[in-house]
């Protein structure tokens, strides 16, 4: 490793966890701190989130800190420093980067969580430029980030939010998120089967066993997630999809499931694109690499 003469400090803010490392010039990960993230208070949230920064911050001397990327679910304003929208997370219109500037003096820059982990893949993966390039983000939620000739398409703000898609144009209301995320995995299980103590993994497990009843259910969330990456192909036709998020990232059988559904909907001209669906190299560490990246 070379010798550093400062570090930066990325931060993935989730629905189920946040995160944050010191990384390299290099992009290389020197220390890593997560917590569960606050689903109802957005105050006890920045706070979870000034405290890991803080931690870094000791870690990371004498050298210091030279700039700060926070990846941030939803619709994000990079601009204002301005947290929007979120399904996942209590910060509506939050203000993340002043309110983070009156504690640490460093810049500090935010974009969509998925866009980072997306730029992490995309330059991890040395994509040719002309090439089209999907990644798609399975975890807490549901969502995708696209390049195209070396551009990331951000359109108005929500470009690429497969979870706020319909699964059926009669009923609006039931969307992608509610079938294919973890989140809904893990509800629909726990109702299926009458366990609320049931987690997402322990239905995937049943599933493998054999219990039809969970495997009925991890067989309809791959056909709605199949349904989605359809969509994606129809309007973008990548070069190329990368899945990651904790779902994919722990559970491989449901990415095989979902190529197997995805199979029947191609046309026999589109099916070379599942040779071209991968899981993530990087792992749960592309959104914590990719925040580290905004920093310049």
């Amino acid at each position: 490793m070379a010798k550093e003469t400062s570090y930066r400090i990325g931060v993935d803010v989730g629905g189920s966890k946040v995160s944050a490392a010191l990384v390299t010039d290099q992009l290389e990960i020197v220390e890593k701190r997560s917590t569960a993230t606050p689903q109802e208070d957005g105050e006890a949230l920045f706070h979870v989130v000034k405290e890991l920064i803080t931690d870094l911050m000791a870690v990371a001397q004498p050298l210091g800190v030279r700039g700060i990327g926070l990846g941030i679910p939803g619709k994000v304003d990079r601009e204002a420093g301005i947290a929007r929208y979120q399904m996942m997370i209590p910060w509506p219109n939050f203000p993340i980067v002043d309110r983070l500037q009156a504690y640490f003096s460093c810049p500090i820059v935010i974009d969509n969580d998925v866009a980072v982990a997306a730029l992490a893949e995309y330059q991890e993966r040395s994509v040719r430029e002309e090439a089209v390039f999907s990644y798609v983000t399975v975890s807490t939620g549901i969502s995708s980030q696209n390049f195209v000739q070396g551009h990331l398409v951000r359109g108005q703000g929500f470009a690429g939010e497969l979870a706020l898609v319909p699964v059926d144009y009669r009923k609006p209301d039931q969307l992608v998120q509610h079938f294919a995320s973890g989140t809904a995995i893990q509800e629909r299980g726990q109702d299926l089967l009458a366990n609320p103590q049931l987690t997402t993994q322990d239905i995937f497990d049943r599933a493998k066993s054999g219990q039809a009843e969970a495997q009925r259910l991890i067989e309809e969330g791959a056909q709605v997630l199949a349904w989605s990456l359809y969509q994606l192909i129809c309007f973008f036709d990548p070069d190329e999809i990368v899945l990651g998020g904790s779902v994919i990232i722990e559970q491989p059988y449901y990415l095989q499931a979902t190529k197997t559904a995805l199979k029947a909907m191609l046309f026999s001209d589109q099916e070379h694109v599942l040779d071209h669906i991968r899981a993530s190299h990087l792992g749960k560490d592309n959104g914590l690499l990719g925040a580290a990246a905004l920093v310049d």
